[in-house]
């Protein structure tokens, strides 16, 4: 247990979803096939949102105007204050059918115990 709290997941729930904020719907897919292998779920009309299939937990997209529409104010990206870190674990295409183990190269270094409680 991490300093006196309590740690325990319930174990009837699961993760969802998990939506990025970002400029360009489409292209961010496209990214996230093109590299990590990622099928398309669906694009919505307009391209303000769309889904990428991963197992059981759906990796969305919502654009940024979409957001404005609704209301809400997503932080812009920015590598001194990163608000989101992703990881996927296994092999990955580059280009055209090639493999890869790291398929891009991280903008900063990813903490291992991000979010994981620890014994001290």
């Amino acid at each position: 247990m991490a300093r006196g709290r309590d740690t325990t997941i319930p174990m009837n729930i699961k993760l969802e979803y998990v939506i990025l904020f970002v400029a360009d719907v489409e292209r961010s897919a496209k990214f996230y096939a093109d590299v990590f292998g990622l099928s398309s779920g669906f694009i919505a009309d307009g391209g303000d949102y769309g889904e990428m299939k991963t197992g059981e937990t759906t990796l969305s997209f919502s654009s940024l105007k979409l957001m404005h529409q609704l209301g809400k104010n997503p932080g812009r990206p920015d590598t001194a204050s990163p608000v989101f870190e992703i990881a996927f674990e296994g092999e990955f295409r580059i280009g055209k059918g090639k493999r890869s183990a790291s398929a891009a190269s991280p903008i900063v270094t990813p903490c291992k115990t991000c979010g994981r409680p620890t014994d001290e």
